[in-house]
């Protein structure tokens, strides 16, 4: 499990620094004009055709909230303040620690979750909570054993 974590880490700080340039074509219309017709001969009649090719619009990205994570101490309820946390629905969608005594994590996809939370250094999981994350909004979450 904390292999899982380092490598979802990794992979996280990886896409986090991946920066796309888009060039330009100064042979091809800007976007709002629209694609460029296309001529050719049919293969049937070798006749000129003209098509013009579909755009499509990018998918909009899903709508997404926020957790506000917290740990309390089994035993005094008072919160613990270095611990860290996975969001998890089918595979690890979110993770993070602190050491302030709540994590906030932004851009979650709207979705149930699972919500582990385990002590700082620690592999075992010390707190658990099942939350819905609505999208605008942020769902406050006391991971308690």
């Amino acid at each position: 499990m904390r292999r899982r974590r380092l490598v979802a880490a990794a992979v996280v700080a990886a896409a986090a620094s991946i920066t796309v340039t888009v060039l330009g074509d100064p042979g091809r219309p800007a976007a709002a004009e629209g694609p460029a017709p296309t001529a050719f001969a049919s293969a049937a009649t070798g006749s000129p055709t003209t098509t013009t090719p579909t755009v499509t619009s990018p998918a909009a990205p899903a709508p997404t909230g926020s957790l506000s994570v917290t740990l309390p101490d089994p035993m005094t309820g008072a919160p613990i303040a270095a611990f860290c946390v996975e969001v998890v629905d089918d595979d690890v969608v979110r993770d993070g620690c602190t050491d302030t005594g709540t994590l906030l994590l932004a851009d979650v996809p709207a979705g149930d979750y699972l919500v582990l939370a385990y002590r700082a250094g620690q592999s075992a999981v010390t707190g658990v909570a099942r939350r819905e994350v609505v999208a605008g909004e942020v769902a406050e979450v006391a991971a308690a054993e």
